[in-house]
């Protein structure tokens, strides 16, 4: 589970391109819809596709080789990877029109494109966050870049890549990961900037980020942030204040859409469960033996769940797309191969 997102994305999209191997049933026109990633990595020839079906599973859109990273309320980050030079490409799929906007290489002077990666996209879908590593000078950069004009702001040299970034619900903040000080001395934090860069507050203090770059941070609509912590999640309020630990060992820390309930993973069984009161009572949701589930991510209706699930070593298995609808607990199998799942609104 210690594999990191960055290198299971490089690993996926590095390889090469082979014959479509999904089905294509007649295109759908159901409201809700689904976007995933076609992961199988008992396959190293068979590359991930993005596609999107409908609530009934039939197939709205598939998007061609590529990795979804983040979801709006309508839309999708994801990423190809030209699978000769490894120049890295971002999209930004619009659920509404059913069309992709193709942002393209956006590294600057003296970076190199095979050292960016997606972080998270807005709400509105009007932004995303890209990390880039500066080889040259050996620094972490996290930038916001518009999509409409594709202009980049940097918001830090310093960040933590091993956590996952998040938008604020009106989408004019972002909440990450950074380094105060340079290591050995180091002093990490969780910081707020506006995504303008103009203003930049320190959240709370942490002593380890730990997560694997996924899943890190989640903002609600109640602005209460839940982040992960050596190895717990917290809750805390955006102002910093009513610091609360919710679950250890626990990872993947997601708002339901009203704010009131989070979605965790247990680190010890990975199981996902839901808590309604910080922790004080938590539900078990999956309390499956011998398997993994992680990476919720909540309908429009705060009922159902999709969830990533695997078996044995991630990055030599099959992976599925589960959905659990939490009134009754019933789950189904949303797609195999399929994983990272997101509803879109």
């Amino acid at each position: 589970m210690r594999l990191s997102i960055y290198s299971i994305v490089a690993l996926s999209l590095v390889l090469s391109a082979c014959s479509d191997r999904i089905s294509t049933p007649t295109t759908a026109t159901g409201s809700e819809r689904i976007v995933y990633s076609t992961l199988d990595y008992s396959r190293r020839d068979l590359p991930p596709h993005l596609v999107c079906v409908d609530s009934s599973l039939r197939l709205v859109a598939d998007q061609g080789i590529g990795y979804g990273f983040d979801a709006g309320r309508n839309t999708c980050l994801w990423i190809t990877r030209d699978t000769v030079t490894l120049r890295t490409s971002f999209a930004v799929y619009d659920d509404r029109s059913l069309m992709t906007s193709q942002l393209g290489d956006l590294t600057g002077a003296g970076e190199r494109s095979e050292d960016q990666y997606p972080s998270a996209i807005s709400p509105d879908g009007s932004h995303i966050a890209i990390y880039m590593h500066d080889t040259a000078n050996d620094l972490n950069k996290l930038y916001v870049v518009d999509v409409r004009t594709r202009q980049r702001v940097l918001i830090t040299d310093k960040l933590d890549v091993q956590a996952h970034t998040c938008f604020s619900p009106d989408g004019n903040r972002i909440a990450y990961y950074t380094q105060l000080k340079v290591p050995p001395d180091q002093n990490e934090v969780i910081a707020i900037s506006t995504i303008d860069a103009s203003q930049r507050v320190t959240l709370t203090a942490i002593s380890d980020a730990g997560v694997d770059g996924f899943a890190s941070i989640s903002w609600s609509d109640k602005d209460r942030i839940a982040f992960v912590d050596a190895s717990a999640v917290y809750v805390i309020n955006a102002d910093g204040s009513g610091r609360i630990q919710v679950a250890s060992p626990a990872f993947s820390p997601a708002w339901s859409p009203t704010g009131d309930t989070l979605a965790i993973t247990a680190s010890n069984s990975s199981d996902v469960m839901i808590t309604s009161d910080n922790g004080i009572t938590i539900t078990n949701l999956t309390n499956s033996d011998g398997v993994s589930e992680a990476f919720a991510h909540w309908s429009n209706d705060g009922k159902r769940l999709l969830v990533t699930k695997w078996i044995g070593d991630m990055d030599h298995t099959i992976m599925t797309l589960e959905e659990i609808y939490i009134p009754t607990g019933d789950i189904r199998v949303i797609a195999s191969p399929g994983a990272n799942g997101f509803y879109l609104k």
